[in-house]
């Protein structure tokens, strides 16, 4: 008995098997996110749906030198810089020049627009010539361009994206669940009704040799 119903798991374990496998395979239904397109409209996660985007101007310091005129009563000297903007959009771009003379420090910052490849030369200080003496001096500069808002690369703007389907990975379809499991039910029942078959049939064989002894 013991052995018969062993057997009559295995069979009904292995029919459930193969009925799950098969019914996922073939019993498919549209899938409910993307209706069938395969693709889903989600909010662009570049603009955060916005279709804008920060983006920070390019640039190129073309040259950068000093104009110095030595005199009697010592060092006189003027800084050139000249700057092209290598972006596609135009914008604003603040040049600080710092100049540190025997220990002293100073700076001065100019505000440019420059459009797109334009170029500009610049010089400080505005008016006259920084006076260094006989002291030693340095100099450096920093640029910082601005920001502009752009339309989005992603989204061109729009603020949405099209996607694969996560639900359907893309095919449009899905499996359909409720009719998987009514056939796994209806089969787990017609084993169990075999089973219990067999069962009576095996306890009839028990009984009529019962009685035969």
């Amino acid at each position: 008995m013991k052995k018969l119903a062993l057997l009559a798991a295995v069979c009904i374990a292995i029919l459930c098997s193969a009925s799950f496998i098969f019914a996922q395979r073939h019993f498919k239904m549209e899938c409910p996110q993307c209706h069938g397109t395969g693709k889903v409209i989600v909010k662009c996660d570049y603009c955060n749906g916005t279709g804008k985007v920060k983006h920070t101007l390019t640039y190129q310091v073309l040259d950068y030198y000093e104009e110095k005129v030595n005199a009697i009563d010592g060092v006189y000297f003027k800084i050139h810089i000249k700057i092209k903007n290598t972006d596609k959009y135009g914008g604003y771009f603040s040049i600080k020049e710092t100049v540190i003379i025997g220990g002293h420090e100073s700076f001065q910052t100019k505000s440019v627009y420059l459009s797109p490849e334009q170029a500009t030369e610049l010089i400080f200080p505005d008016s006259g010539w920084y006076y260094a003496g006989f002291s030693t001096y340095s100099h450096n500069y920093a640029v910082t361009p601005s920001q502009v808002s752009i339309t989005c690369p992603k989204c061109n703007g729009s603020g949405t994206v099209e996607e694969t389907c996560p639900l359907c990975k893309g095919s449009g379809q899905v499996i359909d669940w409720r009719n998987v499991w009514i056939l796994i039910i209806i089969e787990l029942i017609a084993g169990l009704v075999a089973f219990s078959l067999l069962i009576q049939k095996g306890a009839k064989k028990h009984d009529l040799s019962e009685l035969r002894k």
